[in-house]
């Protein structure tokens, strides 16, 4: 199933350059895009600019780990690229050879948009779909398999509910009332 869905997904580029161009900006440059924009976002908040910074802090240190561990489990657990492991991919930029598992991008964007959730559960959604969309075009793109993208996915889950109640039990301990993050949007 994997190969399966790695194959349709990839035989959906070269055919277009338009669309392929798309898929390019959506596999490597879609993440520092949004990024940058959320920078901009947080740096130009007016209102409770200290609990923002906490949030961001927060959220940053999500993405760190998330991509540390997804760095980690690429070197110990070298995995073959669809590239390396198959005939006839349609590349659409070069890549490293054994680190597939898991998709880094997947993992940093993943763990960017549930740790968003608890701040802001719009944003985290929008980010959630970038996320998606970046691990469609990545496998898309010949660099990653489906099972690469679910796993930066389960990844990202899984540091940002670590991240957000590690913080809120340190809150619950040492954190003054009042001055507590990730009051949920309504």
């Amino acid at each position: 199933m994997n190969e399966s869905l790695f194959r349709f997904l990839n035989n959906l580029v070269g055919q277009n350059y338009f669309f392929d161009e798309v898929v390019l900006f959506s596999a490597n440059l879609l993440i520092f895009s949004v990024i940058i924009a959320l920078a901009f976002y947080i740096l130009k908040a007016k209102e409770g600019k200290e609990v923002t910074l906490k949030n961001s802090a927060v959220v940053l240190l999500t993405v760190f780990t998330a991509f540390a561990c997804a760095e980690v489990i690429k070197n110990q657990f070298p995995n073959p690229r669809p590239f390396v492991a198959l005939d006839s991919v349609n590349m659409l930029f070069e890549h490293g050879d054994y680190d597939s598992f898991p998709s880094g991008h997947t993992a940093i964007l993943s763990a960017f948009a549930f740790a968003l959730m608890f701040y802001s559960r719009r944003i985290g959604l929008i980010m959630l779909l970038v996320a998606f969309i970046t691990g469609i075009a990545r496998v898309m793109s010949g660099v990653h398999w489906p099972v690469d993208i679910i796993g930066g996915f389960l990844l990202g889950g899984f540091f940002a509910l670590l991240t957000h109640y590690s913080y809120l039990e340190y809150q619950k301990r040492y954190g003054k009332p009042g001055r507590r993050v990730f009051d949920i949007e309504k």
